[in-house]
């Protein structure tokens, strides 16, 4: 994975910008392009999962999701806007979050290949909702 790694910071004209990280399927470089634009490279591990990823991504364009800035799907290669997380004193419980996390899938277009895990995932973390006031009988 290392090459296409280094083959694709030089063809695309990309700057490191921090440590490389490691996540389940995929390596993730912090990267700026030639305008200086905070992005990220990730370059994934061949898998039926996520060959479908740049074709949602750029359905999507940014709407709900990370903005594809190119792709590479030959080589499982995304370069993607890079997201800035708040300070860990402005973070609130991922369960907070539930709610919006499924509007936000839901809002995303329907004809736009997702991947399987991602589907089984929201299924399986979907909450229910708060309960709803009845009024009172009378």
């Amino acid at each position: 994975m290392v090459t296409p790694l280094l083959d694709l910071v030089e063809e695309w004209e990309l700057r490191y910008d921090g440590d490389p990280r490691q996540g389940y399927c995929s390596l993730v470089v912090p990267v700026r392009t030639t305008g200086g634009r905070p992005a990220v490279l990730k370059v994934a591990f061949p898998d039926d999962e996520n060959e479908p990823e740049h074709l949602a991504l750029q359905r999507w364009q940014g709407n709900g999701a990370v903005t594809l800035l190119r792709a590479d799907p030959r080589r499982h290669a995304l370069l993607l806007e890079r997201l800035h997380v708040p300070a860990p004193a402005q973070l609130r419980p991922l369960t907070a979050s539930v709610d919006r996390w499924n509007a936000g899938l839901a809002a995303l277009s329907k004809e736009a290949p997702m991947p399987r895990r991602l589907v089984e995932q929201g299924s399986r973390w979907r909450l229910p909702s708060s309960p709803t006031r009845r009024a009172p009988a009378g």
